[in-house]
């Protein structure tokens, strides 16, 4: 869980220009921590081939806990989401101002 708990920290907050720390878009870094976890936090994918380990059911405590951290990164993902659209949206708009500052440099500028 401690490791869990700081790849989000290394996936949150940080969010300026829609890229992470290493230069990685959030999409990538995302991608990386569920492959170095294996799926999803499967246990399957620490356990060495071989070993038996007999899952045990899980009690009602530990499904709920599971349910509510998943709800609560899952918003914290649709809230990074609707960040980076909105920073690319201020990039595109910013751009196109620029765009057309240049367009008008150039008309009342000819060569």
């Amino acid at each position: 869980d401690d490791d869990e708990d700081e790849d989000d920290d290394e996936l949150g907050g940080r969010y300026g220009a829609g890229m992470m720390p290493g230069g990685l878009s959030a999409f990538e870094a995302t991608a990386a921590t569920i492959a170095n976890r294996g799926t999803f936090g499967d246990d399957a994918a620490s356990n060495p081939a071989g070993a038996q380990n007999p899952q045990r059911p899980k009690t009602q405590a530990q499904i709920d806990r599971r349910r509510d951290r998943n709800r609560i990164l899952a918003r914290r993902t649709r809230l990074r989401k609707k960040f980076f659209f909105e920073s690319l949206q201020q990039q595109v708009a910013e751009l196109e101002r620029e765009n057309a500052m240049l367009k008008e440099i150039m008309r009342s500028h000819p060569s």
